[in-house]
């Protein structure tokens, strides 16, 4: 059973990879149309149309979001996001993990405790 952590890491990396796209594409189409799932009947048949949720009612798209630098821009914000919250937990916690220098000279590693 030595692939069983493997596996795991790659099922919940597949799941963050696939909820970080959900949460772009939805973005974007709030941002874009004010609906979700618009357009769902296209590609899944008529019953689908139920699944159209407005969210905010715009008189005319904002165009930026719905074509692909949107996605750009919307991820970029997205990574940001990531960043500042990372940034405020670092400050919270005080750092465990090691520190290393490196030796003048020799190139090696030294751990510094």
């Amino acid at each position: 059973m030595k692939f069983f952590p493997s596996a795991i890491d790659g099922f919940a990396m597949g799941l963050g990879a696939t909820a970080a796209l959900f949460v772009l594409g939805a973005m974007r189409e709030i941002l874009g149309n004010g609906t979700l799932f618009d357009g769902a009947d296209l590609l899944l048949g008529e019953w689908a149309q139920v699944l159209r949720v407005e969210i905010v009612h715009l008189d005319s798209p904002f165009l930026l979001a719905i074509l692909p630098p949107g996605a750009f821009i919307g991820l970029g914000f997205m990574l940001a996001i990531k960043y500042l919250i990372d940034e405020k937990q670092k400050k919270r916690v005080p750092s465990t993990t090691k520190t290393y220098e490196k030796e003048q000279g020799c190139g090696s590693h030294i751990v510094k405790n």
